[in-house]
């Protein structure tokens, strides 16, 4: 059985928080969206690639 460290990751988070604190740097949260393998931050990119993919598959059916 494996022994898994809460306070390790409590202490790291703290450590993470203290230098960004200290340095003034900013954590963000961003979407990302997933398309088959692909990873997109823009929606409309990843709408762009499930549109072409679209009208290929309907091309190669015709």
């Amino acid at each position: 059985m494996e022994k898994t460290s809460n306070i390790a990751d409590e202490t790291d988070e703290n450590n993470i928080e203290n230098e960004m604190e200290r340095y003034g740097i900013i954590r963000a949260s961003i979407d990302v969206y997933h398309y088959k393998e692909f990873r997109y931050t823009n929606f409309s990119d990843a709408l762009q690639q499930a549109k072409r993919d679209e009208r290929a598959a309907k091309k190669q059916s015709k």
